[in-house]
């Protein structure tokens, strides 16, 4: 079939050779609009992607977080636990120490070792010596417990906070034994009556004696201060006879302390 051209000539041959237009006259590929729009949305893309990336790590990371503030806070309220029973179980046992202390003071382990000393006596005393009085004190004073000194102590050094630790003392027991006695020397004089005082003293302070029930070999002075004393020696008479009238005095050890166990 035949063509037939009705536009101008110019206009047929210049259309030819030409690339269709579109808006600003440029291609697409060459559109500044179109290419920076195209970078902005993959830059976007590209945010979203890392942002969603790095958010998902914060909120794990957070997470993490708290439950390491959650073990902390609970193992730091076992702490408080364990130290409040800690604290409740230390005070508990200085009050059962302090008390144990007491008893143990008030009786003593040596408290009755007089019948002891009485039982063996007569072993000591030489021929011409005469003990006409025996007779047994006890002194008793109350000091404050090592416990409660430093309870206190703590109370001090704290600042004086709360209520002051009650002062808890135990008795202090020392006992006393008084021998009255004379000795008397047929045919002597008041020198040799002085030398059987001396021999007497000499013996309860050296001398050891056969227990007969164990066999044990014992000290009068056993568990006593190592020392006696007495009073000045008075001649006198007993029924018409020269005598030397005597006193000693013998005070038991100072009983060792009950011993005591560490809460502090």
């Amino acid at each position: 079939m035949i063509r037939i051209n009705l536009l101008p000539q110019e206009q047929s041959s210049g259309r030819a050779g030409k690339a269709p237009k579109t808006g600003g006259g440029l291609p697409v590929t060459q559109n500044p609009t179109v290419l920076i729009a195209a970078v902005l949305t993959i830059v976007y893309l590209v945010l979203i992607g890392v942002g969603g990336f790095l958010y998902m790590g914060f909120a794990k990371t957070k997470a993490e977080v708290v439950a390491l503030e959650g073990k902390k806070n609970r193992i730091v309220d076992e702490i408080k636990k364990i130290e409040s029973e800690y604290n409740e179980l230390r005070v508990a046992i200085r009050v059962m120490n302090e008390q144990r202390q007491v008893l143990e003071a008030l009786d003593p382990e040596d408290r009755l070792f007089w019948s002891e000393k009485l039982n063996i006596l007569p072993s000591y005393v030489p021929d011409g010596v005469f003990l006409t009085r025996i007779n047994v004190t006890e002194n008793v004073r109350e000091v404050e417990t090592d416990d409660s000194k430093k309870a206190q102590a703590r109370w001090v050094k704290g600042g004086k906070k709360g209520t002051q630790p009650k002062k808890v003392t135990r008795p202090i027991i020392t006992q006393r034994i008084q021998l009255n006695g004379v000795s008397y020397v047929p045919e002597g004089g008041s020198q040799d009556r002085l030398r059987l005082i001396i021999d007497f003293h000499n013996t309860l302070m050296e001398e050891k004696v056969t227990l007969q029930f164990s066999g044990e070999e014992v000290s009068f002075m056993d568990r006593m201060k190592p020392n006696i004393n007495f009073d000045e020696f008075q001649d006198g008479k007993v029924a018409g006879r020269d005598i030397t009238k005597f006193t000693f005095y013998m005070t038991s050890a100072q009983p060792k302390k009950p011993t005591e166990d560490a809460a502090n």
